[in-house]
């Protein structure tokens, strides 16, 4: 299996145990700093903002974008060059589409 850390919930729990902590510690700061330069907004690309559920008390707007989900398989597969079993192994190990929308 080329990507273990999506078919495994544990791995991933793991890993995300390891790095979203210090991955949310240098977006705080990133954030902070733009603020600081006067910046009134700041825009975020957060794949698992929603998984994570840490990060939404800081946002007062969320927008999520989304295609259907044969676009976001074929996209995905194209994109990392994934087979077919890995893109759709990667999907499953995200919310589904309806637990994001707010």
């Amino acid at each position: 299996d080329a990507l273990p850390i999506f078919s495994s919930a544990e791995k991933r729990q793991y890993l995300n145990s390891i790095t979203h902590h210090e991955i949310q510690k240098v977006m705080l700061k990133q954030i902070l700093k733009y603020f600081l330069l006067g910046y009134r907004y700041v825009i975020l690309d957060i794949p698992l903002l929603f998984e994570t559920n840490r990060l939404t008390r800081f946002m007062k707007h969320t927008i999520l974008v989304y295609c259907d989900p044969q676009s976001q398989l074929s996209r995905l597969m194209k994109r990392n060059s994934l087979s077919q079993h890995d893109a759709e192994a990667r999907i499953l190990s995200q919310l589904p589409l309806r637990s994001e929308e707010h």
